[in-house]
């Protein structure tokens, strides 16, 4: 791994000293949360996405032009409709959303419990019905 000096010739990353950021792809710390499996680590995560990054990520999520999806589902408690911004991939037709808090998270037991959920992916919305939670190694490429 290279390394620079600063100017009181301690040594630094070379992504210029940012914790955890790589030169390329995501923080290497979010990753090793992840790798990790440690729920409460997760759990910490999955807190400040809910709180902060999702509110932020619905307003491009869905679009044509964005990477991110959203799921429209109703709480199985509650009844209040939701939106949540997800990662989908599809592949024929149907889409696939990896699960990487678990399969235990809100947007995902809703939408098993009511049947089914709205997905607005890349401007079009789709109406699922009868979703299941697959193996990793079943979900097409």
């Amino acid at each position: 791994m290279p390394v620079n000096l600063d100017r009181d010739g301690q040594s630094r990353p070379p992504n210029g000293g940012v914790q955890g950021e790589g030169p390329t792809g995501p923080p290497r710390d979010l990753v090793a949360v992840f790798r990790s499996k440690w729920p409460p680590a997760i759990n910490v995560v999955r807190h400040f996405n809910k709180a902060v990054l999702n509110p932020v990520m619905l307003r491009m999520a869905g679009s044509r032009n964005w990477y991110a999806s959203v799921v429209h589902h109703v709480g199985r408690k509650s009844g209040k409709p939701y939106a949540t911004p997800v990662v989908a991939e599809a592949s024929g037709a149907d889409l696939y959303i990896p699960l990487p808090y678990g399969t235990h998270v809100d947007w995902c037991a809703n939408a098993l419990a009511a049947g089914g959920c709205v997905i607005e992916h890349r401007g079009d919305r789709y109406e699922t019905t009868d979703p299941a939670i697959i193996p990793a190694e079943e979900a097409a490429p």
